[in-house]
C-alpha cells in the first residue's frame, strides 16, 4: 500500500517568509540611506548662503551704526567747536582767522577721539570736500524790525565731514560694498547785548616797557573807569624785594589808585608798567595785573565785588644778548 505524505502547507511557509524578507529590508536601506545623503548635500549647498546672509545682516547693523556715531561725533565737536574759542567775544573778534583755525584743529580732535569711528570708517573720517570739518555762519540782530532785548548777534558753528563704511564686517572687509554716511550737527551761540571788555597778553625783553591795551568790542556812551595794579608771578617787583638789582618790574600797588579810562565813544585804553634789565640770564618771567573796570554800560561781573575784574598776564624775556638760558 503507497502511502502518499501530504506535504504541510505550514511548513514551507516560514521559509518562503524568511528567503523574501531580506530584500525588502535592503530596499529600505538604501532608501533611507540615499535621503541622509540628499539632505546632506542640501545643507552642505545652503550652509555658504546661511553664511553670507549672517554677513549681510552684520554689514547692514554696522554701517548704519556708523551713521549713528558719526552723528555723535559731530554733535560733540560742535559743542566744543563752539564753546573752545567764544573767549576774543561777538562774532566781530571770535570770527577772526585765528579764532575759526582754533576751531577746525578743535572739531577734528574731537571727531577722531570719537570710539569706533576710526573702525567704521576706512581712512578715518574725512572732510566733506574743501571746506574743512567747520563752517561758521555769522548773524546780527542789528537790523531786526525790533530789539530783542538780550542779545545782538548769534553763530552758527557746523560740524560736517565724510565716513565711507564698508560695515566692518571682518575678517572679510572689502567684501559688501562700501557706504557714505556723513556725520553732521550744528551749534548756535547767542552774544549777550552790552559791550564786552577783553585785555590779550604780552610779552616784551627786560629793560622795555609793558602796553597792555584794554579794548571794548564796541564803544559806549560812557566812560570806563579801569582801576588796575600788579602782582608778583614769577617776576620780582619793588614790593617783593627792596635790592635793586633783583628787580625785574616796577610794581603798581593796589593802593595807589591808578585809573586808565576808556572815553565815551572810543574802544581802547593803555596801561603801562616799567621793567628793569638785571642782567642775568633767568629765563621767561610773569607778572600779573589786576583791573576792576567800572561803568553805567558794563554789565556786572560775578566773580567780582565792583565792577569787572580781570587779570591780564604779562612775560618778561630775557635780552637777546643773553649767552646762556638757564636750566629749566
Amino acid at each position: 500500500m503507497n502511502t502518499t505524505a501530504l506535504a504541510d502547507p505550514s511548513s514551507e511557509l516560514p521559509v518562503a517568509q524568511t528567503m523574501a524578507e531580506p530584500p525588502r529590508m535592503r530596499r529600505c536601506s538604501r532608501a533611507r540611506d540615499e535621503a541622509g545623503a540628499t539632505a546632506s548635500l542640501e545643507l552642505l549647498a545652503l550652509t555658504p548662503l546661511l553664511a553670507l546672509l549672517v554677513l549681510f545682516v552684520l554689514w547692514t547693523g554696522n554701517s548704519a551704526r556708523a551713521g549713528l556715531v558719526a552723528d555723535l561725533a559731530a554733535e560733540e565737536a560742535a559743542i566744543a567747536a563752539a564753546l573752545c574759542c567764544d573767549d576774543a567775544g561777538p562774532p566781530a573778534g571770535a570770527g577772526s582767522p585765528d579764532a575759526s583755525l582754533q576751531r577746525e584743529y578743535m572739531a577734528e580732535a574731537v571727531v577722531a577721539s570719537r570710539p569706533g569711528l576710526d573702525y567704521l570708517c576706512l581712512g578715518g573720517p574725512r572732510p566733506e570736500g574743501d571746506r574743512g570739518f567747520v563752517t561758521e555762519t555769522d548773524a546780527s540782530f542789528a537790523g531786526a524790525p525790533a530789539p530783542t532785548g538780550f542779545a545782538h548777534s548769534a553763530r552758527v558753528i557746523e560740524v560736517h565731514f565724510v565716513c565711507e563704511t564698508d560695515g566692518a564686517v571682518a575678517p572679510l572687509r572689502g567684501l559688501f560694498p562700501t557706504v557714505t554716511m556723513r556725520g553732521r550737527a550744528s551749534e548756535l551761540t547767542v552774544f549777550a547785548d552790552g559791550p564786552r571788555l577783553t585785555i590779550a597778553p604780552v610779552t616784551v625783553m627786560e629793560g622795555d616797557e609793558i602796553v597792555l591795551v584794554a579794548k571794548l568790542n564796541e564803544a559806549t556812551t560812557d566812560d570806563i573807569e579801569l582801576a588796575y595794579f600788579t602782582e608778583d608771578r614769577t617776576a620780582t617787583s619793588n614790593a617783593e624785594s627792596p635790592e635793586p638789582t633783583d628787580l625785574d618790574f616796577d610794581a603798581i600797588p593796589e593802593d595807589l589808585g591808578l585809573l586808565a579810562t576808556i572815553p565815551a565813544g572810543e574802544t581802547t585804553a593803555e596801561m603801562r608798567i616799567t621793567t628793569r634789565d638785571d642782567q642775568v640770564c633767568e629765563g621767561d618771567e610773569t607778572l600779573a595785573l589786576i583791573v576792576s573796570a567800572n561803568g553805567p554800560t558794563l554789565p556786572p561781573s560775578m566773580d567780582a565785588v565792583d565792577g569787572i575784574r580781570f587779570t591780564a598776564i604779562a612775560t618778561i624775556t630775557d635780552q637777546a644778548d643773553c649767552p646762556v638760558q638757564p636750566d629749566q
